[in-house]
């Protein structure tokens, strides 16, 4: 009786976190939804810490989409090891910077860097 109730429970568990997991997926969509959504967070945040104009908006949208395209696939990359990785991301990284500094104002771009670096350093200590 008791492996009985056992293995009831176990499978009354599974069922839960089966039905969990169904419920959390539609409600978030698929994962392209998702990282949609975190560029367009990227980018309103950008629009409000900078303050950004709706031209500089429509200008770094492409550069961004693009730039997490690639960062994407250099880290999803396994014919590079940990090292190439690394120094293929810093390259987009500089890349990005090169595309972005001229749509900019002076400030805006000072600020930008000074986010990025606040962002690097949260990672680091995480």
């Amino acid at each position: 009786m008791k492996k009985l109730s056992l293995i009831a429970i176990i499978a009354l568990g599974s069922l839960v976190g089966f039905a969990t997991t169904i419920r959390a997926a539609e409600a978030g969509g698929s994962g392209t939804e998702g990282r949609r959504t975190a560029r367009q967070d990227q980018l309103e945040t950008m629009k409000k810490d900078l303050n950004l104009s709706d031209k500089q908006v429509e200008q770094l949208k492409p550069i961004l989409e693009d730039s997490r395209t690639k960062m994407r696939e250099a880290y999803q990359d396994t014919k590079l090891t940990q090292e190439e990785r690394r120094a293929k991301a810093k390259k987009l990284q500089e890349e990005l910077t090169a595309k972005i500094k001229p749509i900019l104002t002076t400030e805006q771009f000072q600020k930008w860097e000074k986010m990025r670096e606040e962002r690097r350093q949260r990672r680091q200590t995480q």
